[in-house]
């Protein structure tokens, strides 16, 4: 089965990663991303929501009822746009007319102290490795774009492990972009339920999606 453009991730390079090319990227990472030695992660860029970031770490502390060195899911979310709240007015609003306003600048990343909703929670060795093998698949099968894309408001889906990122933008929600960006979406929630067995029952929802996934990805590359 071919594989269309719609259905891979685009390549992209260092950021949220090793390094961030623009500097709204660099102030998401150190805002968002606030452990290192991540093992996998997903950064989302909405136009007009809070962003927000999940990544899972390995850990020598409990956390939750986690076993000293187990695995921790990390979600955080600021309560304000950061991108929002970096902009300042160009200039007084003429009556009658909208408020003009700068794109913001390094200096005004570089000023946010944003307050950010965390919340952490353990996740098992193995629901974790399915998970990863499917982040795995689409990464590897990410390729450039051949032609430039139009980037109209929506969201991008950024997504990463320590060796490789890539990024999905507005993805058709029934694309293998999109049914990872669900993954991902579903997998930021673990950290906010509360009941430990229904933690384990996201945990095997996780599991279900990531191997139907990978399935797919696995027969479409074939």
């Amino acid at each position: 089965m071919a594989v269309t453009d719609d259905d891979r991730l685009d390549v992209e390079p260092g950021v949220f990663q090793v390094s961030a090319t623009l500097e709204y990227h660099a102030e998401v990472a150190r805002i968002l991303l606030a452990d290192s030695l991540r093992l996998l992660q997903l950064v989302i860029l909405p136009s007009f929501e809070p962003e927000s970031a999940v990544y899972v770490t390995k850990t020598g502390a409990r956390c939750q009822g986690a076993a000293g060195g187990g695995l921790i899911v990390t979600t955080g979310r600021p309560r304000q746009q950061l991108w929002a709240t970096a902009m300042e007015p160009a200039a007084e609003a003429e009556p009658g007319r909208p408020r003009v306003f700068r794109a913001p600048t390094a200096a005004h990343f570089a000023s946010l102290s944003p307050a950010v909703d965390w919340a952490r929670a353990p996740i098992s060795e193995d629901a974790f490795r399915h998970i990863l093998a499917v982040w795995d698949a689409a990464l590897i099968a990410a390729r450039p774009r051949e032609r430039a894309s139009i980037i109209l408001d929506g969201t991008s889906y950024h997504f990463a492990t320590p060796t490789r990122s890539g990024l999905a933008r507005s993805p058709d929600p029934s694309s293998i972009p999109g049914e990872l960006a669900k993954i991902g979406v579903q997998l930021s929630e673990l950290p906010r339920i509360v009941a430990k067995d229904d933690r384990s029952a996201r945990e095997r929802a996780l599991v279900s999606a990531a191997d139907r996934l990978l399935a797919r990805a696995s027969a479409s590359a074939s």
